[in-house]
């Protein structure tokens, strides 16, 4: 029998592809959520849910009971301070890995990101690398295991829509500068390496950056002519001056501060849009062996521009 998988951050964009994916698998999940998730589009299959949240330490002890494997994907991507970043993203991380640590012969999966590689970028880059330490620190008395998502993309994110919207009214924005190069990756691919994972018992105590199998990454060009084939349309593209992204972020940062309110786009994540190099440097060796992506960008943009579009969000 499958052992039983727990997972936070179960009703988020990859954790809701994640657990349909394993529960099609016929592999037992445990969430863990501070509601009932009732997701029109996307709906969880029947799972056993936990009601609460990483600061709860019962609910991380009745979230992890019997459980095999944990994959830690709950984390906050837009904060009102550097504090709450910390508290959401490293306490958060620490909470579940010391839960994790007290079970016995438990795989702990950490789902971070590719932005903790640069955490003098932002207080969101700065939060990931430091929640990776805090699992790192317990590698005497924990199995674990971090990857490192580039771009993640597919059916369902928010996060990229309005890239696709744009390129829907047939403009293309370039935020970063000409010489960038970002890796990417499919939702369903990146869920299914992190299923590969679970099963599979080596790659203890290593970080793996991923991507979709594009060796160098893409280039403005490339993503752009993918984007333009998902649009079935020619492009007008639009290259975006560095001072304009730093001051709107500035100007954006600035009034949600003065509403009391969280947002993505603040002068880190302009850093982060800004960055030459997201190129993935996937690990030598064996750990990836029973994984090969195969969906490339221009497949992947097609497909999700088709979701979007059947979905009524274009």
């Amino acid at each position: 029998m499958a052992s039983l998988v727990a997972v936070t951050g179960a009703t988020g964009f990859i954790g809701t592809h994640l657990v349909r994916r394993l529960a099609a698998e016929g592999r037992p999940v445990r969430i863990l959520t501070r509601r009932i998730p009732a997701n029109r589009l996307f709906p969880l299959p029947k799972v056993d849910a936990v009601i609460g949240d990483l600061a709860d330490p019962k609910a991380l002890d009745r979230l992890l009971t019997g459980a095999g494997t944990v994959i830690h994907l709950a984390g906050a991507v837009k904060a009102r301070s550097a504090e709450a970043f910390q508290q959401a993203n490293v306490l958060g991380t620490r909470a579940i890995a010391e839960a994790a640590a007290r079970q016995r012969n438990c795989r702990f999966i950490h789902v971070s990101s590719l932005a903790a590689r640069e955490p003098q970028l932002s207080d969101y880059a700065l939060s990931k690398s430091d929640a990776e330490l805090e699992v790192g620190k317990l590698s005497s008395g924990l199995r674990w295991i971090i990857v490192r998502p580039p771009a993640v993309y597919g059916p369902g994110d928010r996060e990229t829509l309005g890239f696709f919207r744009s390129a829907a009214r047939g403009f293309f924005p370039r935020p970063g500068p000409s010489d960038q190069r970002i890796s990417f990756i499919d939702v369903s691919e990146l869920c299914d390496l992190i299923k590969v994972i679970s099963e599979i018992s080596r790659g203890d105590g290593q970080t793996l950056e991923v991507d979709d199998g594009a060796a160098e990454g893409y280039g403005w060009p490339e993503i752009g002519a993918a984007m333009a084939a998902a649009a079935g349309k020619q492009l007008r593209a639009i290259p975006l001056p560095a001072f304009a992204i730093h001051a709107a972020a500035a100007v954006n940062a600035a009034s949600h501060r003065i509403l009391g309110a969280s947002t993505v786009f603040t002068p880190g994540k302009a850093r982060e849009l800004r960055h030459p190099d997201w190129v993935a440097r996937l690990p030598d060796g064996e750990v990836l062996s029973n994984w090969k992506p195969s969906c490339l960008l221009p497949e992947g943009f097609a497909k999700t521009m088709r979701w979007y579009r059947e979905a009524g969000w274009l």
